[in-house]
């Protein structure tokens, strides 16, 4: 589980990640900027991937695969995503 600003992370039973909150910069990781106030799947790559670790900022996201894969996503407007 990670909690960022307004939203929040947390990893499925078996696979897959979730999130719910504020998604204004896509922090959701679910495709669009709607807001959830119920769970929701992410999509950003990742949707039945296997996690060792997730973390979330004020606006963005990001997680670590069991392979050692760093996905990351929402607002970079401050570099938060690396480099372009």
């Amino acid at each position: 589980v990670a909690c960022g600003h307004y939203h929040t992370l947390f990893t499925g039973k078996q696979d897959g990640l979730f999130a719910c909150g504020l998604n204004k910069d896509g922090q959701l990781g679910v495709g669009s900027n709607t807001d959830s106030a119920t769970p929701v799947r992410v999509q950003a790559g990742v949707a039945f991937e296997r996690f060792m670790c997730v973390a979330a900022g004020a606006e963005h996201s990001l997680a670590v695969t069991l392979h050692s894969t760093v996905f990351v996503w929402g607002s970079g407007t401050r570099g938060q995503l690396g480099p372009a």
